[in-house]
């Protein structure tokens, strides 16, 4: 990042402080401690500018689970109006290339609050399944999304599906147990008969799989 434009002129980049003799001192790539002594410039004087979105995208691609990063860039994003299909978008490019980076999911849960497009974000969670089809954090999303907007009966019918891909997805099998224990709706005789039935066709597609037995005892 090339901060001698005159974009960047006037201000006075703040170093880090360790202390006159520090014990174990991280070996900061250059260019990464001076957008860090830029960082801390902006944060000082409370900026929110475009700007500051420039610096906090560079750091967040060199460091991604820098949280006092990401949560000041997202009070800059709300502060500037920014549209956060934009920030939705950001997030996604990063999340497929740290998939697992608490920060980005945590930032991503964060916009999509604010805009409540429930399906375009089991949309994008499923395109974070067919790069890890078990990433924790991607699942860990998913209950959150699934629980805040009731998506009970449509996420049984896509984990059917990702059963029919890898009845081995022990992942998929914990989220259909999530499903049936949190909904609100009881679980009947019917439902009972019906996932009986369910788990043992599975089983006996693959008989050492331990999660389709799990879930059966469950």
């Amino acid at each position: 990042m090339d901060f001698s434009s005159d974009i960047w002129s006037g201000v006075v980049p703040v170093p880090q402080d360790d202390g006159p003799d520090p014990l174990v001192p991280i070996a900061y790539s250059a260019d990464y401690a001076k957008a860090m002594n830029y960082f801390r410039a902006v944060s000082v004087a409370g900026e929110r500018s475009e700007r500051v979105l420039e610096l906090t995208s560079y750091i967040i691609n060199e460091n991604p689970s820098h949280y006092a990063v990401w949560k000041y860039r997202l009070d800059t994003v709300r502060a500037l109006g920014k549209p956060m299909e934009d920030e939705l978008r950001f997030t996604e490019e990063l999340a497929s290339e740290h998939p697992k980076s608490y920060q980005i999911w945590h930032h991503r849960l964060a916009v999509s609050d604010s805009i409540a497009q429930p399906q375009a974000e089991i949309e994008f969670i499923n395109r974070m399944l067919q790069i890890d089809s078990k990433n924790y954090h991607a699942w860990s999303y998913r209950q959150q999304i699934v629980s805040k907007y009731k998506l009970w009966e449509s996420d049984l019918a896509d984990i059917d599906r990702l059963l029919k891909e890898d009845v081995r997805n022990n992942s998929a099998w914990n989220q259909r147990f999530f499903v049936f224990s949190r909904r609100p709706d009881e679980f009947t005789k019917e439902d009972l008969e019906h996932e009986v039935s369910y788990a043992l066709t599975r089983i006996n597609m693959a008989p050492r799989n331990e999660s389709p037995w799990n879930y059966l005892r469950g």
